[in-house]
Formats: structure tokens, sequence, C-alpha cells
């Protein structure tokens, strides 16, 4: 009819602009927003509502994604890496259950940081992390140049670490460690006592660090053994990055690159109270890590690695 443009039956208006409208429901789901619902957040926007298997069948050009780059060979220039996890709730055949985002964080000799691989896992056990590290290891990282790897005190990922990298010096996380001790103290006395330990690690030098641990321990023996004997055990593997070049310290004694980055992809499914699948946590994964590398890339340590 004239003046009231032609829509036709056969053809679904929104392909009409295809490419684009594709690109907009890729971009609102990987906002966070399930599949259910995007059909309704872009009403506005197409005249008509997109139902949830042509949502799902337009996000599967992002599940070719995730496969290729767990399929990606890895360059071997990686100085120093960092291994964290973090749990996630995922539907499975008889209800909701954990699993776990396995996640491998590099830093290169050029100071550039990059999230390098993750995979979904059931548990953070000594087969999970083995194969990991294996996976990682068989597509080129084979560890030549590694001078250093942060993890938290997980006895599974520190057992395959000693399998599969079992010559690289080890830091453990003082972030973890901070939190360990916070457990063990009184609230009148907690904030003394974690002050009292931050010490340690901002040391200047090694030396440094022990005396400020020595001095801590004699303070606090007497009332927090435990306390005492939880940073006494693992001094060593605290103070591993001591090694480096001050200005890396920060990144290396800490897994917290990879929680900050780990933050992200819980904001984006933090409406979803129980992900469907896999399928859509990996995506999500794989959409904020390309991003936050993308922003690394332009933004390097400030001190390179060569100084060490």
């Amino acid at each position: 009819m004239r003046g009231r443009g032609f829509c036709p039956k056969v053809i679904p208006r929104y392909r009409r602009h295809r490419p684009v409208v594709d690109r907009l429901l890729r971009e609102t789901f990987l906002c966070g927003v399930s599949t259910r619902r995007v059909g309704a957040c872009v009403r506005g926007v197409l005249g008509e509502a997109v139902s949830a298997s042509t949502v799902s069948r337009v996000c599967e050009v992002l599940s070719r994604e995730v496969s290729a780059f767990h399929r990606r060979p890895l360059k071997d220039h990686y100085r120093y890496l960092l291994l964290d996890g973090l749990f996630f709730r995922v539907r499975g055949a008889l209800g909701p259950r954990r699993k776990v985002l396995l996640c491998a964080f590099g830093v290169t000799e050029e100071g550039h940081k990059e999230l390098l691989a993750f995979r979904l896992a059931k548990m953070e056990s000594e087969a999970s992390w083995t194969s990991f590290l294996n996976d990682i290891y068989l597509r080129g990282l084979h560890g030549r140049c590694l001078r250093l790897i942060t993890t938290d005190g997980n006895p599974g990922l520190i057992s395959a670490l000693e399998v599969v990298y079992p010559f690289v010096p080890r830091q453990r996380c003082w972030f973890h460690k901070m939190q360990n001790l916070s457990g063990y103290a009184r609230k009148r006395d907690r904030k003394e006592l974690l002050c009292g330990a931050r010490a340690i690690y901002l040391s200047p030098t090694r030396r440094e660090a022990i005396r400020a641990f020595w001095r801590w321990a004699r303070r606090w023996r007497g009332s927090y053994p435990k306390a005492v004997r939880c940073i006494e055990k693992d001094l060593e593997e605290l103070l591993a990055h001591m090694r480096e070049p001050q200005s890396l310290r920060p990144t290396l004694r800490t897994t917290n690159p990879i929680e900050r980055a780990f933050k992200e992809v819980k904001k984006r499914t933090r409406h979803m109270s129980v992900i469907n699948s896999d399928e859509p946590l990996e995506r999500i994964a794989l959409s904020t890590l390309n991003c936050l590398n993308t922003h690394w890339k332009r933004h390097p340590l400030t001190t390179s690695t060569q100084n060490s």
C-alpha cells in the first residue's frame, strides 16, 4: 500500500540488516543478558522481539571463536605466569553445580600483560590443573623464559606445577595469605597484625623483608602462633618476587590481575543466577578477556623485564 512501505512476511524484519542486527544481539548477550531476555531488550530497536532460539543461533559464531582460542598456538616468550581459578554456578542434568574457570595470565619480556588461556573444569584438583598446564605446554608455552609463577596455596595446582614446570620458582599470593592472617586475629589486633605483615612485602630488598618478618614474628608469636607459622612455613615462596625489578613486584606478588579480570566476568554474569551451560560462560569469558587484552596491549608495564 502506498505510503506505508513494504514488509515481506517471508523474511523476518530484522534480517534486512542482518550483519548489524546480529552484532547487536551478540553484544547484548555478552553484556550478561540471557538469551530469553535479549529479544525483549532489542524490541525497541527492531520493532519486534527476537526469539531465544534465534539469539542462540546468532551467538554460535562466538562458540567457534572460543574453540579457536582454545586451539591457537602460544608463544614461548612469557617471563612470568600467574595462575588462578574462579567458581561459577552452571546448570547441569541434576541441577545447579559449581564449576571452576581455570585461567593463566602471562607477562612478556617487554612488559606486555595477557590473559592467555582459560578452561572450565569440575574442580581445582591436581588432575584438572595438570590437564590445563599440559595443554598450554603442548601449544607452545614450554617455559624456557619463565622466571616466576605466582599461585595461591591450592595443593592441586602446586602438585601440577611440579609435573609440568618443576624448575620454575614459585611465588605464593600475598593477597590470599593476608586473608588467612585476618582469620587468625581478634578484631582488636587485626589491623596492627596485618600492617606489620604488609611491611614484609613492601620492603625494598629481600634482606630487609626478612628482617621485617622477624620483627613481626617476635611481636605476635606469643599471641597468634598459628598466624606466625602461616607466614613462616611459606616465607621463601612469599619472597620469591623480591628478586625481580621493584616496579614489577606489585603485579607479581599476588594473583590479583586474574581476580580483577574475573570480576569483569562476574559482573556480566551476575544477572544469571545460574548459567544454563558451559557455552554461554565461555563466550562471555572470551569476550571479556579479549577486551582486557586489547587494553593491556596499549598499556604495558612501565619497567621491562629486561631490566631484571
